[in-house]
């Protein structure tokens, strides 16, 4: 997650909207830092890839190649 001003903002009246008194826990923890850690962010990470590729989601694009340079690259 990052927090970029008008992020930070609107993340903190969410909160205080749908989860009065988290703002201040969060305030304290994460201050005014542009991200923060994500605790067991590599487990997380594979788990997704897992799940993506138990039910076809693609996670990445192939690199764009343009028709011009495969032509080329034919010659």
């Amino acid at each position: 997650m990052t927090s970029r001003g008008r992020q930070r903002d609107y993340y903190y009246r969410q909160l205080d909207l749908l989860s009065p008194g988290l703002r201040q826990r969060y305030e304290r923890t994460y201050g005014e830092r542009y991200s923060c850690a994500v605790p067991h962010a590599s487990r997380l990470y594979h788990l997704c890839e897992t799940l993506c590729q138990r039910h076809g989601i693609v996670t990445r694009l192939p690199l764009y190649a343009s028709p011009q340079a495969e032509q080329l690259r034919l010659l």
